[in-house]
This record gives C-alpha cells, sequence and structure tokens, in this order.
C-alpha cells in the first residue's frame, strides 16, 4: 500500500513538504526596543581611546536585584570613566528603580552612586537583608 502511496515523485514530494512543514521549528521571537520607554537613559563610556587597553575592552555589565526590598528587581549598570590622559564628561554607574509598571526610576543620586571610578567587576551580596555593592578598579567602595 505504502509503494502505491508514493510511487510519483510527486506524490513523493508532496509528502516530504508535509512532513517537513509538520515538523518546522516554532517561529522565532521578536524583541522590541524599549529602553527609552521604559525610563532607562544610560550610556556605557567604556573609556576607549584607540590603544586597547585591558579596562577599555572589558565592557560593560548590569545586575537586575531587588534593591529595595520590594519583590521587584531594580537594575544597576556598571560604567567606566575616561582615562586620566584622555579628559571628557564624568560617568556614573547607574542605579533605576523598578516602578512595577514597566518603567524605572533613576534613583543614582539618592543612592550615593555618582561617584565618578572606573570599574571592571562589582560584588553583589545579600547578607541578612543587606545589600553590599562593591567595586573595584581605583579604591574599593561598598554602598548600604
Amino acid at each position: 500500500m505504502m509503494s502505491i502511496l508514493f510511487s510519483t515523485p510527486a506524490r513523493l514530494a508532496a509528502a516530504g513538504a508535509l512532513v517537513w512543514a509538520l515538523a518546522a521549528p516554532p517561529s522565532f521571537v521578536t524583541f522590541t526596543d524599549v529602553t527609552a520607554a521604559a525610563g532607562i537613559k544610560f550610556r556605557h563610556n567604556s573609556g576607549a581611546f584607540g590603544k586597547k587597553y585591558l579596562p577599555e575592552t572589558l565592557g560593560s555589565g548590569a545586575a537586575f536585584l531587588d534593591v529595595d526590598n520590594d519583590g521587584w528587581q531594580d537594575i544597576l549598570f556598571v560604567n567606566s570613566r575616561n582615562w586620566p590622559s584622555h579628559p571628557g564628561a564624568k560617568t556614573y554607574p547607574a542605579l533605576y528603580r523598578n516602578n512595577q509598571n514597566g518603567t524605572f526610576t533613576d534613583v543614582t543620586l539618592q543612592a550615593g552612586l555618582a561617584v565618578e571610578r572606573g570599574a571592571q567587576r562589582r560584588d553583589l551580596e545579600d547578607a541578612a537583608g543587606d545589600l553590599e555593592v562593591g567595586q573595584v578598579v581605583e579604591a574599593d567602595r561598598v554602598a548600604r
């Protein structure tokens, strides 16, 4: 019976197309940039000026964490700074509080994080409900 159903090349091609269509992967997810609509205005400064020094090439980072213990993830962005021999505008890390409606508020100043410094890593720890944010390059600082 199977030899009769798939005896012609056209029927074989149709059967192959049907099998392929049934086994096709689902559609890909499409992402939409909602950065501005969410209130995020952070701009990363790598400090790069063409020498390709290690801190220039490490890039930036972000941490999603609940800073104010309200059950919603806030965002902490890591930034760098210009090299001392290449002055420019000051740049800071940024802390955005989640407004629980798809938007965020910049609370960097209120959190005391508006301090220019280079960053190669951030350590985030939550010990007994206290959030510690440490940053290492020029000087260690801990914010609680």
